[in-house]
C-alpha cells in the first residue's frame, strides 16, 4: 500500500501524464473535424466541441500606447515604478517579524508588508518524475481503451 506522499507524487506524475495525452488527443480531435467539417459530435464520453476564440486586441507597443494615451487621455497616465526595480529591492529586503529590511540600507521599509508563507505539495521535477510520466504517457495511449472499459459503476 502507497503511503500519502507516494500516492500524492504518483497522481501529480499521472496528472502530468493525462495532460500530455489529453493535448495531444485535443490535436488529433481538431484535425478530425478540419477533415471532416464537423465542429461537434457526441460521444459516450461527452460532447466533443472544436471552436475558435475570437480575435482580442492586445497591447504590442507599451511606448506606442503611453505616447498615444498622453496625447489622448492625459489624465489617464500615472506615475509608476519600474517592476523589475520592485524585483530587485524585494528579493533584497529580508522580514523581520512583521517588518520589510532592505538588506542594502537596513531600513525598514514602510510600504512593504509581510505576505505570510503558506503550506503546500508539489512535485519537483526529477529524472525519475519525468521517467515515471513518460511510461504512463506510453500506457495511457497504448491502453486508454482498455482503461476506458473498465469504467466502475457509480455509487
Amino acid at each position: 500500500m502507497m503511503t500519502p506522499g507516494e500516492r500524492f507524487a504518483a497522481l501529480k506524475t499521472l496528472e502530468a501524464a493525462v495532460k500530455a495525452v489529453a493535448g495531444e488527443a485535443a490535436e488529433a480531435a481538431i484535425q478530425h473535424g478540419s477533415d471532416t467539417g464537423a465542429d461537434r459530435w457526441r460521444t459516450e464520453y461527452g460532447t466533443v466541441v472544436i471552436a475558435t476564440r475570437k480575435d482580442a486586441p492586445v497591447i504590442a507597443d507599451e511606448a506606442g500606447l503611453l505616447a498615444w494615451v498622453k496625447e489622448n487621455a492625459p489624465t489617464e497616465v500615472v506615475e509608476t515604478v519600474r517592476p523589475t526595480y520592485q524585483k530587485m529591492l524585494m528579493d533584497r529586503c529580508a522580514v523581520d517579524g512583521d517588518t520589510v529590511i532592505d538588506t542594502a540600507t537596513g531600513e525598514a521599509l514602510p510600504f512593504a508588508m509581510v505576505r505570510r508563507g503558506t503550506v503546500y505539495a508539489s512535485t519537483p521535477k526529477s529524472d525519475a518524475k519525468e521517467d515515471t510520466v513518460a511510461r504512463w504517457e506510453l500506457l495511457l495511449t497504448e491502453r486508454l481503451d482498455a482503461i476506458a472499459g473498465e469504467r466502475p459503476a457509480l455509487p
